[in-house]
């Protein structure tokens, strides 16, 4: 009954309350089924509330009680929760090797919704690995699988990772398709994680479209609720893109103060999930040049440390916005390269614009605007107006107006 209660408190968005209640639940245990139930609840909660050390430790555990008495359908919930765990800690290797083993002992059993759960774990390790185009595949075989049983909760925790894949893949109307259903489907069936990273999504794309007034509404109720589940590391993302969007807003005071929250908040829960992308949008926000220069080396050695694969994505998108409005543009093509170079086992469209973009708008600074950069420009403005990304889509109309 205890575990009962903790997965309803933990569904419920009552992350810490759920932890308790699976503490419970092991003091209470009368055999080793029973413990181990009560770790793997007890991991499931402390990874939400991004204790991540502590939920191994508990996984752990909760393995050693399954394989000694042959507990198969625990070891795939508890490969597919180490592969939840092993994501935000940016362990590319780990996050893909426990979902294909949870997917293996998943179809030894003939449970589908195991099989459901170990698909959208797979599509997260290639998320992790930058793989988008393979990650949103898996996310999609994931919700077929979800639709042709019936596993709604599945399928909503999923969903708005089609979303997120789909921004690489300069798909961003569907994407925030993928957001708004996936928030409305979330709130219906009370999973406050899916909910929070449906509205996350949703301000992000209306951002990146323009559509600021309804970014900040979405986004300050993904924060709220982030704040309510103890989700620190997404608490953190969307400091992020609120301090853009008030800066894209002319807000420069309001927008370097809600950054510093960011950081803080990523020093004390970990670097790896958005480290670098705080970071990064830290330094672009600062009129310091010693502390713009500390924030991005040490996003840097981040990135090559090893993180979640959006941090390369989205460091690369502030910083060489940063360097192009100082006008450093060795800097620019240097990140546009190094974006380049992370890609390049998986180009993808959003990248690649990215990439021109900076590469292109480097060489018009430099006030070597010939043809083919020229020709270049014009391609670029009109992949963004197509997509409806008007903030860029302007940019780009204004430097070929002042050519």
């Amino acid at each position: 009954m205890m575990c009962l209660r903790g997965d309803a408190l933990r569904n419920l968005g009552s992350t810490e309350e759920s932890i308790v209640a699976f503490e419970m639940a092991l003091g209470s245990a009368t055999d080793d089924e029973q413990r181990c139930l009560a770790w793997i609840g007890m991991a499931a909660g402390l990874r939400v509330a991004d204790r991540q050390k502590a939920a191994l430790d508990a996984l752990d555990h909760a393995e050693a009680v399954a394989i000694r008495h042959g507990l198969v359908s625990d070891l795939v919930q508890i490969h597919y929760l180490r592969g939840n765990v092993y994501f935000p800690l940016g362990d590319i290797d780990g996050c893909l090797a426990e979902h294909q083993k949870a997917l293996s002992f998943a179809r030894d059993i003939g449970s589908t919704e195991g099989e459901a759960l170990a698909l959208g774990g797979l599509g997260d390790a290639h998320y992790l690995r930058g793989h988008m185009r393979t990650a949103c595949e898996q996310f999609r075989a994931c919700i077929g699988v979800c639709r042709d049983h019936g596993y709604v909760r599945i399928e909503v925790a999923n969903r708005h990772m089609v979303g997120w894949t789909r921004i690489h893949l300069m798909e961003h109307a569907e994407a925030l398709e993928d957001a708004l259903e996936s928030a409305k489907m979330a709130s219906v069936v009370s999973h406050r994680r899916a909910q929070l990273l449906g509205l996350m999504l949703a301000g992000l794309v209306e951002f990146e479209l323009g559509q600021f007034a309804e970014a900040q509404g979405h986004l300050e109720l993904g924060l709220d609720l982030a704040r309510k589940i103890s989700a620190s590391n997404f608490e953190a993302q969307i400091l992020m893109t609120l301090a853009a969007l008030s800066a894209a807003q002319g807000r420069m005071p309001e927008a370097r103060d809600i950054a510093e929250r960011a950081v803080k908040v990523v020093r004390e829960v970990g670097i790896t999930f958005i480290g670098p992308s705080v970071l990064a949008i830290k330094a672009a926000l600062t009129d310091d040049r010693d502390e713009c220069r500390k924030a991005l080396e040490e996003a840097e050695s981040i990135l090559n440390a090893g993180c979640v694969a959006h941090n390369h994505f989205w460091f690369a998108r502030i910083s060489i916005d940063h360097a192009l409005a100082v006008g450093d543009w060795d800097e620019a093509e240097r990140y546009a390269a190094r974006l380049e170079t992370y890609t390049r086992e998986q180009p993808l469209p959003w990248s690649d614009f990215l990439i021109a973009r900076g590469r292109a708008l480097a060489a018009w600074g430099r006030r070597r605007p010939n043809e083919d950069v020229v020709v270049e420009l014009r391609s670029l403005h009109e992949l963004a107006v197509r997509q409806g990304l008007k903030p860029l889509g302007l940019e780009l109309k204004r430097v070929l107006a002042a050519g």
